[in-house]
């Protein structure tokens, strides 16, 4: 997320940037994969995946918060009360986003909620 403040001097940087996005979704649908699957393994973790969650929130990709959303349900469905205790930071994040100076941002974090 340091990358943010970098200027693209050159079309290196700016490659640096898109494979930075990148690997931050595919780390969310990983995550989102292996919920789905084995939600106890995460249960000792609860207060970190929180405030891994509620950093996250904060990326200027809208792509990232997308899937980050349903990787929240997700999350709230397998390991609800595990989750729930350690869910201020991510409530934080959630309202940051909904205002958001960007209408697709709280217009993401709204239609991902209300779908599920």
């Amino acid at each position: 997320m340091q990358l943010l403040f970098l200027r693209p001097v050159s079309s290196n940087l700016l490659i640096i940037i898109i494979k930075a996005e990148e690997k931050r979704q595919q780390l969310i649908s990983t995550l989102k994969k292996i919920m789905i699957k084995s939600p106890k393994n995460f249960t000792p973790f609860a207060s970190e995946l929180s405030l891994m969650i509620g950093k996250l929130l904060t990326d200027t990709c809208p792509g990232v918060k997308e899937d980050l959303s349903n990787f929240i349900i997700v999350t709230c469905k397998n390991i609800e009360k595990d989750i729930g205790s350690h869910s201020r930071q991510i409530v934080q994040s959630l309202c940051l986003n909904l205002s958001h100076q960007h209408n697709k941002i709280r217009k993401i974090t709204i239609n991902v909620n209300n779908n599920n």
